[in-house]
C-alpha cells in the first residue's frame, strides 16, 4: 500500500500541536516506510529486522533492532501479518458513520506507545487512523491518493545513509 498522509497532533487538552504531510509506503510482513516532507523532512523507515530514522535538517539518523512480532508501534501494526493483530490488541468494532468500518485496537501489553488506536476503513481502505498516547495527546492521520496491493520494490524500505550523516545508535 502507499498513500499521502496529513498528520496533526493535539495535546491532551485537544489543542493542535503540529500538521505535517508526506507519503508512505508499507509492504507486509514488517516492512515500512514513513516520509514527512513538510514542515521538517524526516524518513523512517523498516525492513522488518531494523528501524532507521533520519532528520533530514539535522542531517543525523538513529538506528534500531526490532523485532516486529514483539512490537506495538503504529508502523508495525500497518505493516504486521492482519492474522496475528488478535495475538497483540484486544480489537472492537465501533458504531460507524458514512459507511464506514471503524476499529479500536487497545495493546495486550503494559508497555506500550499508546492506549489505544482506531482505525477508520471505507471501501475496505484505511482512510483516517488515530491514536491516543499514554500521556492523552492524540495523532489523528488522514490517507490519500491509496494504492493498496501495489507492488513495491523492497529497496524503498532499505535506508542507504546518505554521505556525511551522524548514526546514533540505539541498540
Amino acid at each position: 500500500m502507499t498513500a499521502d498522509f496529513q498528520q496533526t497532533m493535539y495535546n491532551a487538552q485537544k489543542q493542535p500541536l503540529q500538521t505535517s504531510q508526506g507519503k508512505m509506503a508499507l509492504l507486509r510482513p514488517g516492512q515500512f516506510r514513513w516520509e514527512i516532507t513538510t514542515p521538517n523532512p524526516q524518513i523512517m523507515l523498516t525492513d522488518g529486522k531494523q528501524v532507521w530514522i533520519y532528520d533530514v535538517d539535522l542531517n543525523q539518523a538513529t538506528h534500531q533492532l526490532i523485532n516486529m512480532a514483539d512490537s506495538v508501534s503504529p508502523a508495525a501494526l500497518l505493516s504486521s501479518d492482519a492474522n496475528q493483530l488478535p495475538q497483540r490488541f484486544t480489537i472492537a468494532r465501533l458504531k460507524a458513520t458514512n459507511s464506514q468500518t471503524v476499529f479500536q485496537l487497545k495493546p495486550k501489553k503494559t508497555d506500550d506507545l499508546f492506549k489505544y488506536v482506531i482505525l477508520y476503513f471505507q471501501q475496505q481502505q484505511l482512510v483516517q487512523m488515530r491514536i491516543v498516547d499514554n500521556l492523552g495527546g492524540l495523532s489523528v492521520f488522514n490517507f490519500e491518493h491509496i494504492a493498496p496491493n501495489k507492488i513495491l520494490n523492497t529497496n524503498l524500505f532499505i535506508f542507504k545513509l546518505p554521505k556525511g550523516v551522524t548514526v546514533i545508535e540505539n541498540n
